[in-house]
């Protein structure tokens, strides 16, 4: 009985290793390339075996190819994020690229892609005065007493 739950757990485990095989490598690494397999973005080198779903990370300034099981190759551009298809874009998978921004274009407090320029923590107090201002106008119309009518 302990025989055959260890084969079955045995037999699990390899065929969870199996699903994850490498569908890509990365390959013509230039400057630095990210991968993240499920426990955060790790620096990357040529020869990194990939599986499907993982993303790569490739920072403005870099590049690199991921290299296909079927000799396929895509090339990554700087400035984006992709993840890994379940097979390459020459058997017909698509690929699902993100343009990230560069670094350092978003500060703490502000909102990427704002274009005013002005720091969210910034609009607490301006919004905070219209809306004691509104509450107040509001407030002083509810004790003003109703009009009577002029004529009877």
């Amino acid at each position: 009985m302990i025989r055959s739950i260890a084969l079955s757990a045995l037999l699990l485990a390899s065929a969870s290793v199996q699903a994850q095989d490498a569908g890509a490598q990365l390959a013509g690494v230039n400057g630095q390339a990210l991968v993240n397999s499920g426990e955060g973005f790790q620096i990357a080198v040529d020869g990194t075996t990939l599986a499907t779903g993982h993303l790569v990370s490739i920072p403005e300034g870099s590049s690199a190819v991921l290299v296909f099981d079927d000799g396929c190759r895509y090339e990554l551009e700087g400035g984006t994020m992709t993840s890994v298809p379940e097979g390459s874009p020459c058997a017909g998978f698509a690929i699902n690229v993100t343009r990230i921004a560069p670094a350092g274009t978003a500060t703490a407090g502000t909102a990427a892609g704002a274009s005013s320029g002005i720091p969210l923590i910034a609009w607490v107090p301006i919004v905070g005065s219209v809306a004691a201002l509104i509450y107040h106008i509001d407030r002083n119309d509810r004790r003003t007493p109703p009009l009577t009518p002029v004529s009877p």
